[in-house]
């Protein structure tokens, strides 16, 4: 196997917003933590599919098609200018297109995406 090389420096992307006394105020939006990742796949579950005699389902239980919001992902990594994270609470109170936006783009530098999946294998 071939060494293996990383930066634990988490990648950054600057977040400016405008309020609405119309001051620009500076965020970072900051790639999840390991942890941060696990309390976020923590949100899904796992099905169970119990099988009958024939070879169909007989039942299924620990089905989940709730995804984790946009807020709930957000909320794990934007911070303030103090480098806290900002919570769901202000996360909630933005436009729901600027908290979409976030998400994405939360979602890409934490290398969740396909796409940023797809770069990691050409690497």
């Amino acid at each position: 196997m071939k060494e293996l090389r990383f930066n634990t420096v988490l990648k950054e992307v600057p977040v400016f917003l405008t309020g609405v006394d119309n001051k620009e105020k500076k965020y970072i939006l900051k790639e999840l933590t390991g942890d941060q990742r696990d309390a976020y796949n923590s949100k899904f579950e796992d099905m169970k599919v119990e099988m009958g005699p024939e070879g169909k389902p007989k039942s299924m239980s620990g089905i989940k098609f709730k995804l984790p919001s946009a807020v709930e992902f957000v909320s794990l990594c934007l911070y303030d200018d103090r480098d806290v994270l900002v919570g769901k609470k202000f996360v909630g109170s933005l436009p729901s297109q600027v908290a979409k936006k976030l998400h994405e783009a939360g979602i890409e530098i934490s290398g969740l995406n396909k796409n940023a999946l797809d770069a990691a294998k050409n690497e």
